[in-house]
């Protein structure tokens, strides 16, 4: 039985090596994972933004030039659409009390499908994207049962207090980024952008610059490009360093929903509610190292992200994310 599933595995994978076309890939799945477990600086952190795992789906439409696409040079050609599913997990620092500690991060799930819309102009070097998120945080996330099965499968030690997690809410979310290339040619680019977000799930506005070393990779030319070699008989590599500050007014998954009269934001004494004083402006900085070959793509990103709220430190977490295209 073994044997034949690596033949089997064997076989799909020379099926995708051998029987592309040539070009980028017009659909491609990626698998995302995030967790402060992924650590390459320090030892792995069990508290705030703990875990974050996504599978999306991304296809370039097949559409003629509309006379406004070709006024602003977003075209189809370098037009891609995404539909995403996405569980998110927050907890706290002490994960042992049965009863969690109101000085401490709440227990916080959510779970979200993602619609995104990528236009990139090559020409003028700048990309546009808007992206549209619905779901619902609280138990029906299934945060608790996802994160006792992983400690319990790596041997961790049970976190006890998703009784007290944040209530059910219903999350609607709209962002708009906007993305420009300042500086650079070719290899080495400067790129500046901002992300502004408005919702259920989060308020707020992000600055940010990407400083990116590519080669046979493309930043501006679709999201395809960006993920898989330009050439496909050569590999494809890129090494970025991003930093952003952020002004975050409300975050749902840390104060809880707009809806649920029971939610902390409405009740000061709800049993998932928090003593702690939030921070509104934040940084972060994400170093990325992506490596393409052919239709495959593997990245790996570390993220520093200052502390939500007082009397914490800055926060760790890292990404892997592994890309199939088609």
């Amino acid at each position: 039985m073994k044997e034949a599933f690596f033949h089997f595995l064997g076989a799909v994978l020379c099926l995708f090596a051998t029987g592309q076309k040539s070009g980028s890939p017009q659909r491609f799945i990626r698998f995302y994972e995030d967790n402060d477990g992924i650590n390459a600086l320090l030892k792995g952190q069990d508290w705030g933004y703990t875990n974050g795992s996504r599978v999306d789906f991304f296809a370039t439409p097949q559409k003629k030039k509309k006379i406004h696409q070709k006024i602003t040079l977003f075209s189809p050609k370098h037009t891609t659409n995404s539909w995403s599913i996405m569980q998110v997990m927050i907890t706290p620092q002490k994960t042992r009390p049965f009863i969690p500690d109101k000085n401490d991060y709440p227990y916080s799930g959510a779970l979200m499908a993602i619609h995104t819309k990528h236009k990139a102009d090559p020409h003028r070097k700048r990309i546009l994207q808007s992206e549209y998120v619905a779901g619902l945080i609280g138990p029906p996330s299934f945060a608790k049962q996802t994160q006792i099965f992983l400690h319990r499968l790596i041997g961790n030690p049970r976190p006890n207090g998703w009784d007290y997690q944040l209530p059910t809410d219903i999350l609607l979310n709209y962002s708009l980024t906007y993305e420009k290339q300042v500086a650079g040619k070719n290899k080495l680019l400067l790129v500046a952008g901002a992300t502004g977000f408005a919702g259920t799930l989060s308020d707020g506005i992000s600055a940010y610059t990407i400083f990116r070393f590519q080669k046979n990779l493309s930043y501006f030319s679709g999201l395809a490009n960006q993920y898989f070699s330009v050439n496909e008989k050569k590999p494809g590599v890129a090494f970025s360093a991003k930093s952003s500050v952020n002004a975050v007014l409300y975050n749902a998954l840390l104060e809880g929903g707009l809806f649920n009269r029971h939610s902390p934001l409405h009740d000061s004494q709800a049993k998932s509610g928090s003593d702690l004083q939030r921070k509104k402006i934040q940084a972060q900085f994400d170093i990325m190292l992506h490596i393409s070959l052919r239709r495959f793509s593997l990245s790996f990103t570390q993220k520093i992200n200052s502390p939500d709220y007082t009397n914490y430190s800055s926060h760790n977490v890292g990404n892997i994310s592994f890309c199939m295209g088609w």
